[in-house]
């Protein structure tokens, strides 16, 4: 069912959107008049409208919808447009928004899609009954998409030796008994599941430690205050499997040596599970992973649009709404079966929940084949080739709307599952093969570095996994976050945000994007096609020292680059920590430079020691032009030893830099005292930047900590 609101907007789309496509700017918003007030809004809601029923699922969540001025000043409009990759496939994009008076509120977004969309139902309709996510018919879909992704999904099927975890809990289906099993016990061909989840700060939290491990070989204790524990066993069970791994119940917590093994054999346990079951919605572990629901709001919604007046027609789906309009029989209008898929639900309610918040959930989402998403509308699916849930249980139809992150259209974690088993499979020996790793790394690396870690001193240890997975196909050592392939274009990493510091205690060597906490904009630029990257540096060594040498992913205890570059001396006379100003004032040689310094962490120009240095890094040119420089402390005066406390260079695109009131010229790499030591770049034909040959520098060999 769908109000007289969504009903008016779709029949002016009807009309509409078939002189869209005939036009030039089709990528064009066209609005339409929507809900004028709240009460108008509530009342669809109240019909129910399966349109405004999924909108209000995401606004009454927003903190922006919490005061009574909000709803007296309700305003929404309705937006469509035809994208230009959309030309040809008949797809229109949907914006619905939601203002109060002139403050924004939120966009619920929409792609309407033709009915060559098969919906693949498969047991799906048993569960749009299912006022729980815990019910029955959530676990027989749940194994429909388990065994089509392991009959179908090449991607998906395990390339490597298969072993058992350490420990799992034993699930008798017989019983209500638990206990401790020891994996050398299991048959090497029995299936388990392995839990993701937010442990939170419960008070009386259930833990494995050395004291209780003899009894809980015999049996575990009620898991009473642990509801995402009682209800992953249930489904688990539900699945027809008889084991589970959750980590604070199969590794001792009170053993560091029990730890610093199972985190060498982590990648394995999440690797060699057949699903991860991942509690979404659970900000500690007594929330659970079941949640009451309203099955309408997980309802799909399809719209048959017609010609001519209102009238019964008998349809397969009992849930198709029918558009019609009054339009003479040679006007052109939209006709035909149609989909809306509802945009936001991947991101709000499976990226955006508070479990992808942890940084181990990075690793765990990117070894596990499978995974189960418990979230707080409905239950989500998601593998190598494939993102569903309940509303699309055949599958989201990937034409690469950029609001999911499909795999094959950026680099999503999704995208990442989808790279890694590629190159696990079959790019291994392709000459390309090390930058596709490198890509795969860059995208895990700015997802993990935004992510929480309740102890930083997991920052190696927590994407340890994915390093390991990934170092077969770079064919070279791995360097505490870094690869020591093409190691120089590495160290052009920068903060994404003004929240980044450096922990007191010791982590990674400086120059390491790992000495760092907040989001990291690696090199996801690295190899990007068109551009050509120059560096000034010449790396003559670099060395890392391990915790352990077992584990060469894993803590490290030091490390130092060793390389040859200029050594300019600057003077920081005013220092802006917003990550896009350009209100500083640098020197060089008592000159002010135009490119812009960003602090690894926050600090005040007159903490700064008086002996700082830029050591020009790189020049990238091409369709774009990028450059930058190390800025680091000298330890000792006259040591030549020095750690990184930030970066120099144009920080974004060459056209936002500009925009933010900097102008450049080929003059500048001439005339700016800091820019001049970088070498000669000027724009040749078609705009294309190209590099001219550096003049012979003096260059120093420097050892960087």
């Amino acid at each position: 069912m769908l109000c007289q609101a969504c009903i008016g907007f779709l029949q002016a789309l009807q009309k509409q959107v078939t002189q869209k496509l005939r036009s030039a700017e089709k990528d064009e918003w066209v609005p339409h008049k929507y809900h004028s007030s709240y009460t108008g809004f509530k009342n669809a809601i109240m019909l129910p409208c399966a349109i405004c029923k999924k909108s209000w699922s995401k606004l009454r969540t927003c903190r922006e919808f919490a005061t009574d001025a909000t709803t007296l000043n309700f305003i929404s409009t309705a937006n469509w447009c035809i994208p230009p990759s959309h030309a040809t496939t008949g797809e229109v994009e949907i914006a619905l928004e939601f203002w109060s008076g002139a403050d924004f509120i939120m966009r619920d977004m929409f792609a309407l899609k033709p009915a060559g969309w098969k919906l693949e139902l498969g047991p799906v309709k048993d569960t749009r009954k299912a006022r729980n996510t815990g019910e029955e018919s959530l676990a027989k879909l749940s194994r429909f998409w388990v065994d089509k992704c392991q009959r179908e999904h090449k991607l998906c099927q395990p390339w490597h030796a298969r072993r058992q975890p350490t420990r799992l809990v034993y699930i008798d289906r017989s019983s209500d008994i638990l206990r401790l099993c020891e994996g050398d016990e299991i048959p090497k061909d029995e299936s388990y599941v392995s839990l993701s989840h937010c442990w939170g700060k419960l008070p009386n939290k259930i833990i494995l430690t050395q004291a209780n491990i003899s009894k809980w070989r015999k049996q575990l204790p009620p898991l009473k205050p642990m509801q995402t524990f009682i209800d992953a066993i249930d489904f688990t069970r539900k699945l027809g499997i008889s084991y589970i791994w959750i980590d604070s119940l199969c590794i001792i917590q009170d053993s560091e040596a029990d730890w610093r093994k199972e985190s060498t054999l982590m990648s394995e346990v999440y690797l060699n599970a057949l699903v991860n079951i991942t509690a979404s919605w659970a900000a500690d572990d007594s929330k659970g992973c079941y949640v009451d629901r309203d099955p309408e709001i997980v309802l799909s919604v399809s719209l048959l649009f017609k010609r001519g007046a209102m009238e019964a027609i008998a349809l397969a789906d009992e849930d198709t709404n029918i558009i019609s309009l009054q339009a003479a029989e040679n006007e052109p209008i939209l006709e035909g079966q149609y989909r809306l898929q509802w945009l936001n639900m991947w991101h709000d309610e499976v990226l955006g929940a508070p479990v992808s918040s942890r940084g181990w959930i990075v690793q765990e989402r990117f070894l596990a084949p499978r995974l189960l998403y418990f979230t707080q509308g409905q239950l989500c699916f998601e593998c190598c080739e494939m993102q569903a849930s309940e509303s699309y249980p055949g599958g989201f139809q990937d034409h690469g709307l950029p609001y999911f992150g499909f795999a094959k259209f950026q680099p999503s974690l999704a995208g990442v599952c989808h790279d890694s088993r590629s190159l696990g499979t079959e790019l291994v020996n392709e000459p390309d093969s090390i930058k596709q790793a490198m890509k795969v790394w860059a995208a895990a690396v700015h997802t993990y570095s935004a992510a929480d870690l309740t102890f930083g001193k997991d920052k190696l240890v927590a994407i340890s996994g994915v390093a390991k997975e990934l170092a077969p196909s770079m064919h070279c050592r791995y360097l505490a976050g870094h690869w020591e392939h093409d190691l120089e274009r590495q160290l052009g990493w920068r903060g994404t945000d003004d929240r980044s510091k450096r922990p007191i205690e010791y982590r990674a060597p400086s120059w390491a994007w790992t000495s760092v906490d907040g989001c990291i904009r690696y090199f996801l630029d690295l190899y990007q096609e068109g551009c050509v990257h120059h560096s000034l540096v010449e790396i003559q060594s670099v060395r890392v020292t391990p915790l352990s040498v077992e584990n060469p992913f894993g803590q490290i205890t030091g490390g130092v680059l060793k390389l040859r570059g200029q050594l300019i001396s600057i003077e920081v006379q005013e220092l802006d920590h917003d990550r896009w100003s350009t209100k500083q004032k640098i020197l060089v040689d008592g000159v002010q430079t135009k490119l812009i310094m960003q602090s690894d962490q926050p600090i005040e120009p007159e903490a700064l020691a008086s002996r700082l240095f830029a050591v020009p890094l790189e020049v990238i040119t091409g369709k774009t032009l990028d450059f930058g420089a190390l800025v680091l402390e000298e330890m000792t005066f006259g040591s030549r030893q020095f750690r990184r406390i930030g970066w120099i260079g144009m920080m974004g695109p060459f056209t936002l830099f500009e925009e933010l009131g900097h102008t450049w010229s080929e003059e500048d790499f001439d005339n700016d005292p800091l820019l001049k030591h970088f070498g000669k770049a000027e724009t040749g034909e078609n705009g294309i930047w190209e590099y001219a040959s550096q003049e012979a520098r003096q260059l120093y060999n420097l050892e960087i900590y």
